[in-house]
């Protein structure tokens, strides 16, 4: 494995990089870090060189000076490509990570083989009101005593239940956020591009992953996606909420070994 960091125009950017063979690298959601693809590094660098990275603000990355433009994600995503001097992969993306996925399709095509995106969605009402309710939460209690809501938020129920090690991790990881660059990239992702008119130009194939216990990301929102993307697929998920690369790492990597099946037959 190799491990460190380049820097994305004054960003410390923390990364990590396993495998031979096509590129395949995935993008991590709103309050986690690289370790949330944990799940997919090991199985998938078999046959594929498996990139992860932690966005701004989170994990070891540092963050940007100047604020958290949404576009900023995409720019970085584009600028940690080029250092790392990867010319296309699969990409997918969990939640905010996976709406930078979207926009990077379409910002960057020709630098996109294939793509995944799990448990997120296009700009919608209900999307901002939970977001609007994750802001107020943490302004008013604070990160620690909003823990128990993110965790069901985040979680299925049985996966919990299950996986108190994992939950402790989890916490354990969310804690060691920054309140400030958590509410920047909540603000950042709620103001986004709605991207929906631009996705009927997208080419290349695609998956869709939704957890069918996605508290955020519902199946419903996941069919409106999968309607503006032309070659896109949908696979509901079972037993699975909005952590579906941790709660059902099978299925995701199924989808992923798909997606990068798709560069096979292309080429």
């Amino acid at each position: 494995m190799i491990e460190g960091f380049v820097d994305i125009e004054g960003i410390k950017t923390f990364y990590q990089q396993v495998g031979d063979g096509p590129d395949l690298v995935l993008v991590h959601g709103w309050s986690f870090d690289h370790a949330c693809w944990s799940g997919q590094l090991s199985t998938l660098s078999g046959h594929s060189r498996v990139t992860v990275y932690d966005l701004p603000g989170c994990g070891k990355s540092g963050a940007p000076h100047s604020g958290f433009p949404f576009d900023l994600y995409i720019e970085h995503l584009y600028g940690f490509l080029q250092s790392l001097q990867i010319k296309s992969a699969v990409f997918a993306g969990h939640s905010m990570g996976g709406s930078i996925v979207l926009q990077y399709v379409v910002t960057f095509p020709s630098t996109v083989n294939s793509f995944v995106i799990v448990d997120s969605e296009l700009p919608n009402a209900a999307e901002a009101i939970a977001v609007k309710a994750a802001e107020t939460a943490i302004h008013k209690l604070g990160l620690e005593r909003t823990t128990p809501y993110f965790q069901n938020l985040f979680y299925g129920i049985n996966f919990q239940a299950a996986n108190p090690q994992a939950m402790a991790e989890w916490r354990r990881q969310f804690l060691a956020n920054s309140t400030d660059n958590l509410l920047s990239a909540l603000s950042a992702w709620v103001n986004r591009q709605d991207v929906s008119p631009l996705l009927s130009k997208v080419a290349c194939p695609s998956i869709l992953l939704v957890g069918m216990e996605d508290l955020f990301a519902s199946l419903a929102h996941a069919q409106a996606l999968r309607e503006a993307i032309p070659l896109a697929q949908l696979l509901p998920i079972g037993n699975a909420g909005h952590l579906t690369p941790q709660e059902q790492p099978t299925s995701v990597n199924a989808a992923l070994d798909q997606a990068l099946a798709f560069v096979d037959s292309r080429s």
